[in-house]
């Protein structure tokens, strides 16, 4: 037990240190406010010790974390969809989904792959999902595919790609799950993406 508070003890007072050499001090000295017994050399030992300088220690305020600009975040979202509609994992949703809309799946990974490493911001993606009259049939059927996948990935997949993956606000990802999801199932107003704080 004795060993366990020295350890706790020595910790503190390492800390307290480490607090004192990272915060800038000011010294300050404190006036003479002695009484006129005093001025005859009989001080007492309290006002000797007062009369010496000290140190006052200034906090710093904490330097607030970057956060993550909304760009980066549709940027990660983007590239995690056509990741995951690349990996074996989505084969199950994507099997059923190819056969529905009566698609090749060389097709659809060709698509995915010439447009992955495009995606950086919500111009990028929104051209990814929203099926315009301009696209070809083929075109238009592979959009609707990955806009499906998109949304089984923010549904079911987002959440543990979140925490494992090396992004640093992970937090922000999380609150704007939600509104990728309506972003994603509605392209045609995919103009902005705003974080809440």
């Amino acid at each position: 037990m004795p060993f366990l508070k020295n350890k706790i003890s020595w910790a503190l007072k390492k800390h307290r240190n480490m607090k004192e050499k990272n915060s800038p001090t000011v010294k300050v000295e404190q006036v003479n406010t002695s009484s006129p017994s005093s001025q005859l050399g009989e001080e007492p030992m309290s006002l000797r010790q007062r009369r010496t300088t000290r140190q006052v220690t200034v906090n710093k305020s904490p330097v607030q974390k970057q956060r993550s600009s909304p760009k980066n975040i549709v940027k990660n979202y983007g590239r995690a969809f056509a990741s995951f509609a690349l990996s074996n994992v989505s084969n199950k949703f994507l099997t059923k989904l190819l056969e529905e809309k009566n698609l090749a799946h060389s097709k659809f990974k060709e698509f995915v792959l010439d447009r992955r490493e495009g995606i950086n911001g919500i111009s990028t993606l929104r051209d990814m999902l929203l099926v315009q009259p301009k696209d070809t049939r083929e075109e238009g059927l592979c959009k609707e595919v990955f806009k499906q996948l998109s949304i089984t990935f923010l549904k079911f997949f987002s959440v543990n790609w979140i925490f494992e993956s090396k992004i640093d606000d992970k937090i922000a990802h999380l609150k704007c799950r939600f509104k990728m999801i309506r972003r994603v199932k509605s392209p045609e107003y995919f103009t902005y993406l705003q974080t809440s704080d």
